[in-house]
Parts: C-alpha cells; sequence; structure tokens
C-alpha cells in the first residue's frame, strides 16, 4: 500500500539521489528492455499458429509504443498485413485499433483519428469496442494535452476525453486490468479524490510489481493527491511514479515534467533542469510528440528559473569577491599597521635596553660611592672616638 510520506527535504534528497543513479544507468536499463522485447519477437519465427502470432506481435507492438514509436510502427504495418493475410475481420479492426494509438503516441492525431472513424462502423465485439472507445479517449487526452494552455478547444476536447474514458470503463469487465486506473480517473473527475487514492492503493497492494500500469495507477493518485491539496503526498507519489519508469525504461512517461516543474516551486532548480532535460531525452527517444509537446511547456518555465538562479548565483558571487577583495585591502592595512607597530616596539626595546645598561653602570657607580661614603663614615667614626677620648682625657687634666 502506498502511504503518505512527509516529503521533507532529506526525503526528497534521497529520492533525488535514486533519480540521479538511475539516470546514470539508463543506457544499460534501456538495452535490457531492447533485449527483452527482442526475446519477445524471436518467438515469432518459430510460430506458425496465426492467432498466436498475431498475439506475440501484438505484445511487441505495445511493448515498443512506450519505447520506440519508429518501432511501434513498423511492427503495426507487420501485424496489419499479418491480419489481412488471415481474412479475419476482427483481427483486422483490432490492427487498425492497434495502429491508430501508436500514430497518436507519435503525435499524428489526424492520422489516428481518421483511422479510428474507418473503423466506426465495422462490427465490433465487446472487447474490440472497449479497446476502440480506449483509443478515442486517448486520442482526445492528447488533442487536450496539446491544447492544455490555452487552445479554443481545450474545453472540447476534454469533454470528449471523459466521455470516452466513461464509455470505456462501462465495457470493461470487474476483473479487467486497467479498470483500477479508469475509475480512479472517474472518482478524481467527480471529486472523490480520497476514493480515487485509495482505488490506486488497492491496486498496488495486490500487485507490487513494477510495470508500466503501476506509473499509471501512481499518477492518477498523485493528481487525486494535489486535487486535495496533498502537496507532499502528490510529490511522493510523482517520485515512485518517476523512479519506475526510469527502472523500466519507460519513455513515454507522464510524469518527468509534472515533477520537474514541482521541484522548481520547490526551490531545487537545478535538479528539476536536469529532470526536464532527461525527460526530454526519453521523449525524442520514443519520439512522441504530444510528450515533446509537455515538456516545452514546462522547459521554458524551468529553464528560467534555471537561468534566474545562476544570474543571483553570479550576483551574489560577485558580492562575495567584493567582500574578499575588501577584507584583502582590511587585512593589507592591519598588516602595514602591525608591521609599523612592530618597528616601534623594536625602536622602544632599543631605548630601552640602552637605558638599562647605563642604568646599570649609574648602579655600579653608586655602589661604589657608597662603599668609600661607608669607609669615611668609617674613619670618621673613629676619629670621633679618638677625639672623646682625648676630650675626657683633658678635662681631667684640667680638674687636676
Amino acid at each position: 500500500v502506498v502511504l503518505p510520506l512527509q516529503a521533507s527535504g532529506g526525503n526528497i534528497d534521497a529520492q533525488l539521489a535514486t533519480i540521479d543513479s538511475l539516470i546514470t544507468h539508463y543506457d544499460a536499463v534501456s538495452n535490457r528492455r531492447v533485449a527483452f522485447i527482442n526475446s519477445k519477437v524471436g518467438k515469432l519465427a518459430s510460430q506458425q499458429d496465426m492467432e498466436h502470432r498475431f498475439a506475440l506481435m501484438r505484445q511487441a507492438l505495445t511493448l515498443y509504443t512506450t519505447f520506440n514509436t519508429d518501432s511501434a510502427l513498423a511492427y503495426s504495418d507487420r501485424l496489419t498485413a499479418l491480419a489481412q493475410t488471415s481474412g479475419k475481420k476482427e483481427l483486422m479492426v483490432q490492427a487498425y485499433i492497434d495502429r491508430a494509438g501508436v500514430l497518436g503516441g507519435a503525435g499524428q492525431l489526424s492520422e489516428s483519428g481518421k483511422l479510428l472513424e474507418k473503423i466506426h462502423d465495422m462490427p465490433m465485439n465487446r472487447t474490440l469496442r472497449r479497446d476502440y472507445f480506449g483509443q478515442l479517449y486517448f486520442l482526445y487526452a492528447r488533442y487536450a494535452a496539446y491544447n492544455d494552455n490555452g487552445g479554443v478547444n481545450r474545453d472540447y476536447y476534454y469533454e470528449r476525453e471523459f466521455a470516452y474514458a466513461d464509455s470505456t470503463l462501462s465495457l470493461m469487465a470487474s476483473d479487467d486490468p486497467y479498470a483500477p486506473l479508469y475509475k480512479g480517473w472517474k472518482l478524481m473527475r467527480q471529486g472523490q479524490y480520497a476514493q480515487g487514492i485509495r482505488t490506486g492503493e488497492n491496486y498496488l497492494a495486490f500487485r507490487p510489481e513494477e510495470t508500466i500500469m503501476r506509473s499509471e495507477i501512481l499518477y492518477m493518485m498523485s493528481v487525486c493527491s494535489k486535487m486535495s491539496h496533498q502537496e507532499d503526498h502528490e510529490l511522493d507519489l510523482l517520485f515512485q511514479a518517476a523512479i519506475n519508469d526510469l527502472r523500466l525504461a519507460n519513455n513515454n512517461s507522464e510524469v518527468m515534467a509534472i515533477l520537474a516543474d514541482r521541484l522548481c516551486s520547490r526551490g531545487y532548480i537545478a535538479e528539476a533542469y536536469k529532470l526536464i532535460n532527461f525527460g526530454t531525452r526519453m521523449a525524442m527517444q520514443q519520439k512522441n510528440r504530444v510528450r515533446l509537446v509537455v515538456m516545452q511547456n514546462s522547459i521554458g518555465t524551468i529553464q528560467k528559473a534555471y537561468s534566474d538562479k545562476i544570474t543571483s548565483q553570479s550576483q551574489h558571487l560577485k558580492m562575495l569577491l567584493g567582500g574578499i577583495g575588501l577584507l584583502v585591502v582590511a587585512l593589507f592595512l592591519t598588516l602595514l599597521y602591525i608591521l609599523r607597530q612592530q618597528r616601534k616596539l623594536k625602536l622602544s626595546r632599543r631605548k630601552l635596553k640602552h637605558s638599562n645598561a647605563q642604568l646599570a653602570t649609574s648602579n655600579t657607580n653608586l655602589n661604589t660611592a657608597n662603599e668609600q661614603l661607608a669607609t669615611k663614615v668609617e674613619e670618621l667614626s673613629r676619629t670621633h672616638t679618638a677625639l672623646k677620648e682625648a676630650k675626657d682625657k683633658l678635662e681631667l687634666v684640667n680638674d687636676q
């Protein structure tokens, strides 16, 4: 079950690290995807039964549809030729429906519409009618994507898209693998966002494997989260869908441009720029004009934000360099002041040393004078004693 995660800075950084690693190894993943498709194609040569051969070729076409449109168109031609050879009308209708999907993915919407219109009155069983309405749904979804930025027929295309989605869902069996996706989108359009998310969670709980359907379910849930103002949950679901697409080499990824836009709005400008560029590379590898148009609608905004960030960083760097320059000048002036003070201190020490030497000489002279004075005092004391003795004798004589 996919649970809401708080898209904290740490979680975003961890998810971005995963995406960065997957982008680095994307060529290896693509090569494995090609090898897997070739393993399916390799079974065609040994398959003699017409219907089994037709089914294998459809699998190859479906696998290439989300990887490389040119290869998908080539297999569509082979599928159509095989259907014509079989003489079975239901195979012919199926081949036309599949080809319409490939043409729509390649951006040839007019050709896709004409082909679907061509088979409108052909007899179809319930399964073929479901696939037919499903391709009409995707056709108008792509028309809506082309006109999403204010095209004059935008509302009409959305109205037709939703109508054919409901028609497709009505023809699906309860265990149809695509039923949860169509049901989730219908709940989203009805404003039942929590139910739409719950439908996706129920699907993922029982189908944990990495498939393109998983990415589509995660994208549907992300839209429901956005509409219910759960921005952190929306971002986490977009991360999960993008990671799943990169692991599958799904060049038909719906979420790369949207995830890049959300990251840009949160200040991850460089990461968004890298993501939108790689998403463009995936769309070019698939040769999907619709995806390229969607990418271009976002890349301008992200490029401007990236350019503004570079300009801001450049201005900040200039201010920083200016500050460093002022600091260098201040340090130079401080060094000059210190050197000047050191010279003054050295001169003062020299004068003090000279004064100390003179003081030492004076102390020596003073000590000598003190010693001489002490000698004189001692002599004077002896003289005084002699005089007293003489006086005493004189007084005695005088008395006599």
